[in-house]
């Protein structure tokens, strides 16, 4: 596995643009932002479709000791 694709909510701190280093949380390993774009998904979650915009980030996990950039 190579790269992971991370959703996250639409307006997902801005700050974090292809080539940041963040670790999300403090158990997960650091990873490097190697894309990030507006995306729109399209879900049924009862009786009506729903479409919402969200920010995908496609992620890479750096070597362990790579300074982090971004931390929540």
């Amino acid at each position: 596995m190579d790269e992971i694709v991370w959703i996250r909510p639409a307006g997902y701190d801005p700050a974090v643009q292809p080539g940041t280093i963040l670790r999300p949380e403090a158990a997960l390993p650091a990873f490097q932002v190697l894309e990030r774009r507006l995306v729109v998904m399209m879900f049924n979650p009862g009786h009506a479709w729903e479409i919402k915009p969200f920010t995908q980030l496609t992620l890479r996990i750096v070597e362990s000791g790579a300074p982090v950039t971004r931390s929540p």
